[in-house]
This record gives C-alpha cells, sequence and structure tokens, in this order.
C-alpha cells in the first residue's frame, strides 16, 4: 500500500493493510474516522479538546487489534503537539518583532474600503471599523468576519473574531502606477486554509 490522499481520505498502510481515514473538527473538538476495509473494521473517536489525542487512540486501538508490542502513543503525539505550541509561539513573537514602528498608511482609512473580488474566491468587503480599525468581510462564508488593525505601511494585520484557532495573519494594500489602491494580498498562516492563493481586485 502507499500513503496519500484519495477523495477526500487519506490514505495509509498500517501492518500492510490498507487504512482510510479523515480527521477533523472546530474550535474546541476533534473527531477521527479510520478504517481498515480488508478486515471489515473501524474506529470512530470523538474528543472536547484540539489536540492530538484521535491519532494516539486511534493507533492505539489498532495496535490492541493486530496484538502488536505495546507502544506509548501519547508520549509520541504529546512530544508533536508541545512542538507545535513552541513552533506557534516563536512565529507570534516573530510577528511581533518583525513590525517596523512608527509608520503610517499611504492614505486615510477610507481610501482601502470597498469590494475586492477574486476569480478563486467571490468578493470581499473592507469598510470603517471602530477607532482606526477596518473590518474584512468575506461575503460567501459571513462567520470569517474579521478586524484589521494597522501593522507597518500599507500592511495592516488581520485577526477574525469568530475563529480564534485561526492565527493572526496580514492583509497588504498594493497600489497601482497611479498611486491607487488597485489590489490586497491576504494571509493567514495555517496548515488548512492557504488564502495566499487568492488575488483580490479592487472593483
Amino acid at each position: 500500500h502507499f500513503s496519500g490522499y484519495g477523495m477526500g481520505w487519506s490514505l495509509n498502510d498500517y501492518n500492510g493493510k490498507k487504512v482510510i481515514s479523515h480527521g477533523g473538527g472546530s474550535d474546541g473538538m476533534i473527531s477521527k474516522v479510520a478504517m481498515i476495509p480488508e478486515e471489515n473494521f473501524g474506529v470512530v473517536v470523538l474528543t472536547n479538546n484540539i489536540n492530538y489525542l484521535s491519532n494516539a487512540l486511534t493507533n492505539q486501538i489498532f495496535d490492541m487489534y493486530f496484538g502488536n508490542p505495546d507502544k506509548d502513543w501519547s508520549k509520541l503525539y504529546l512530544e508533536r503537539y508541545s512542538a507545535g505550541n513552541k513552533q506557534a509561539k516563536e512565529e507570534r513573537e516573530k510577528f511581533a518583532t518583525d513590525r517596523i514602528q512608527n509608520t503610517k498608511p499611504s492614505f486615510e482609512l477610507s481610501a482601502y474600503e470597498g469590494t475586492y473580488h477574486s476569480e478563486a474566491y467571490g468578493n470581499v468587503k473592507v469598510s470603517k471599523g471602530a477607532g482606526e480599525k477596518l473590518v474584512f468581510e468575506f461575503e460567501p462564508a459571513a462567520d470569517l468576519i474579521s478586524d484589521l488593525t494597522h501593522y507597518h505601511f500599507d500592511i495592516f494585520s488581520i485577526k477574525m473574531r469568530n475563529n480564534p484557532a485561526l492565527p493572526e495573519g496580514t492583509v497588504q494594500f498594493i497600489q497601482d502606477t497611479k498611486g491607487k489602491i488597485m489590489e490586497l494580498k491576504l494571509d493567514i498562516p495555517n496548515p488548512d486554509f492557504f488564502f495566499d492563493e487568492y488575488k483580490f481586485i479592487k472593483l
């Protein structure tokens, strides 16, 4: 067998058997489904936390089923979880230290307002928010409403109101040759949604 991704399912080999699985979740919960068709055997794990318990427990159950020697899967995945948290902390610190202090946007905030279109995604809307903030709305997904705070130059930090699992990112506004805002680029580093692939042109 092999390791890959087939029509939304993860495919991998375990003890010479093909495993078809998928995991996912939302804030505060993670689930996993894993099946071994050749054995007519499957596992479903539901958790109420954001960690690797579903993976560790699935592998432990597989080992028990196949009679494999005991392996401390919890220790292995705890190490991965801790390493991931450490990396996320370092990235947050770098985001703060990379900021160039005492800069200003090129324009009044009203110049950044408007609707921006991506052929792949659709429309996003930028409007004036409270104080010196802008509001960023993903029209096809209202739950992703976000606040923009000036970071440096024509780059604003973006923080989603209703999705704390997604880290703080950036929105960069780009000028045309006449000095008008023509485009924005969105970057929210995370392993699931690749926002940086979209190109949003101001309408």
